[in-house]
């Protein structure tokens, strides 16, 4: 990954766009991504966390739903083997888990 002076760049250019998608083949849209934040950003590898409505109403059924992350820019990420810049709005996804709601106590856990 390119690094930029500020990581900044990154979430005031809304290089990257998330989007979920309710699992079980509909692929309806579901609105519950309200923000997120960089928590990390070292040698290749930048953290993203994501801030979601209600957590617990993910992957409620066998069949989870997918997270999508387009990459809006296609001048500040490589591929993992650093040989090509992803190119604007390539999208990958990832079937996401059940999720817990960020409570004290599931922090303590």
């Amino acid at each position: 990954m390119l690094i930029p002076r500020s990581i900044g760049v990154i979430s005031k250019a809304k290089a990257l766009q998330f989007t979920v998608l309710e699992g079980g083949g509909s692929g309806r849209t579901l609105d519950i991504v309200k923000g997120w934040n960089i928590t990390s950003f070292k040698n290749d590898t930048l953290v993203v966390v994501l801030i979601f409505e209600d957590p617990s109403t993910l992957s409620m059924s066998r069949v989870y739903d997918k997270l999508k992350v387009q990459f809006k820019i296609n001048s500040l990420f490589v591929s993992a083997n650093q040989d090509e810049i992803i190119p604007q709005n390539n999208v990958i996804s990832k079937s996401i888990p059940p999720q817990l709601k960020n409570t004290t106590a599931t922090r303590a856990l």
